[in-house]
């Protein structure tokens, strides 16, 4: 599996195991995997466009990947 298969594996268990919402941080999920912050926000974006997962507090996700402030942390909700 590649690092950005294992990221969203990671994701989609937080918000299972969290009874369905958590809040994640991109920041040591990069360090984790050694992917860029960018990328985990972008597999988060890619997440959510195929409606696996809702990321609470953004209208769109083109305008997460491009301003979001790194170290934040984001809540995300899983869906069914």
């Amino acid at each position: 599996m590649t690092p950005t298969e294992l990221l969203s594996r990671e994701i989609l268990r937080l918000a299972r195991v969290t009874q369905r919402s958590a809040f994640i941080s991109p920041g040591r999920l990069s360090a984790f995997y050694h992917l860029p912050e960018k990328c985990v926000r972008q597999e988060l974006a890619k997440l959510a466009r195929e409606n696996r997962i809702r990321l609470a507090g953004w209208r769109n996700t083109e305008e997460f990947v491009a301003e979001a402030q790194e170290g934040t942390l984001v809540r995300v909700d899983l869906l069914d």
